[in-house]
């Protein structure tokens, strides 16, 4: 069974040189999955696997990747300038409008152009404060927190085509009266149906512990927003719609992917199915050498997040970040070491024969990485 895509990207964190690098794996290579009709073995030793060198690095102060495709990543400079569109195929670099302010880990949401408006060929980026702000009561003017990138003519005679920005409107809540004391993060968001709607889920709470939660949905044509209700989408982050299986899907923990039906937004949606599975991260995974390991008096590991990657087929990349601690005997008497690494799983979703039973979830292969390592995104 193939795979629609080659490469893995991978955003790092390198706090050593202060920089922030993009390094893509190979999928042809990275053997993450057992032949079809191969029943999984059990589990060997898990494998390492060698991360490639870097394709692009920049300075990581006040920068953000906000990714267009599996090969186009947007990247915005200290306070939203010398923004541009890196692509990871050609290498080839294109300049785009300043992102407006800089924003707190901004989500991004691309439509490609098939759901997009007829003008927009290569489709549009939705970029969004992830904790917006209150912004008084005007309803004209447009949100320096929510802008919409697109690669078009900027006007009908215009000789070329180049990236261009829109200021769009917030959602109403941030320009009402009755959650003006609140602070708010967009929670969990998904694009549904032909892409014609991204819809968000905000929770906020104010100085009295009270709380709110609200889901909206941004119309990508038009640019209005459209209360849905009073509850929150039931996962953490983005969901990906996953056209084979006519589901999203999202990371609901470590090692937990889930399976939701967002057709419909007459009420909350709940779970399809859900699906967990272990890693032995027992031995191998917290071991820093021999010697080390020889003078360990106690270790641990904790989960970090989780992030997931469709890649077609049902087949998917989970990829986990852990923290590692552990008591180890010196000289002195004993130290807290600590660390960081990741664990990329390959699970594949497998529709019921004929269409009856349930869903079924296969885990293949998973491998970690070095010590040290530090994903920031995984696209």
């Amino acid at each position: 069974m193939s795979l629609s895509r080659r490469f893995l990207n991978v955003i790092m964190n390198n706090s050593t040189s202060g920089t922030r690098s993009l390094h893509r794996i190979d999928l042809t290579r990275g053997d993450f999955f057992y032949p079809p009709g191969t029943p999984p073995p059990p589990a060997p030793e898990m494998e390492r696997i060698r991360l490639p060198s870097h394709t692009m690095s920049s300075k990581t102060t006040g920068s953000s990747f906000l990714p267009i495709s599996d090969r186009k990543v947007l990247c915005t400079g200290q306070g939203g300038d010398d923004a541009f569109v890196f692509d990871a195929d050609t290498h080839h670099v294109v300049t785009v409008p300043a992102v407006d302010n800089l924003k707190w880990k901004p989500i991004s949401v691309f439509v490609p152009s098939a759901a997009a408006a007829g003008d927009d060929p290569e489709g549009i980026l939705f970029v969004m404060e992830r904790r917006p702000k209150h912004e008084g009561y005007s309803k004209l003017r447009p949100s320096h927190q929510f802008e919409a990138f697109a690669y078009r003519r900027s006007s009908k005679t215009s000789p070329s085509e180049s990236w261009q920005r829109q200021l769009l409107p917030p959602p109403p809540y941030l320009r009402g009266s009755r959650y003006q004391s609140y602070r708010n993060k967009i929670t969990s968001y998904a694009v549904l149906g032909d892409g014609s709607h991204v819809c968000i889920s905000t929770k906020g709470i104010n100085g009295f512990f009270q709380s709110f939660t609200a889901t909206h949905c941004l119309d990508t044509v038009k640019h209005t927003w459209s209360a849905v209700g009073e509850w929150a989408l039931p996962f953490e982050g983005m969901a990906e719609y996953v056209p084979e299986l006519k589901l999203w899907f999202a990371t609901l923990g470590t090692q937990t992917l889930g399976a939701f039906d967002l057709s419909s937004m007459d009420s909350k949606p709940s779970v399809v199915c859900d699906w967990s599975w272990s890693l032995d991260l027992d031995d191998d995974a917290l071991e820093h050498g021999s010697a080390e390991s020889d003078k360990t008096l106690k270790k641990w590991w904790e989960p970090l997040e989780s992030q997931r990657v469709h890649l077609g087929s049902g087949r998917f990349i989970v990829a986990s970040s852990f923290h590692t601690r552990g008591i180890v005997k010196t000289c002195s008497g004993t130290e807290l070491t600590s660390n960081r690494f990741a664990v990329l799983t390959g699970v594949e979703v497998m529709a019921p024969v004929d269409g009856v039973g349930e869903l079924q979830l296969v885990k293949h292969k998973s491998k970690r990485t070095s010590d040290g390592t530090l994903f920031n995104l995984v696209f």
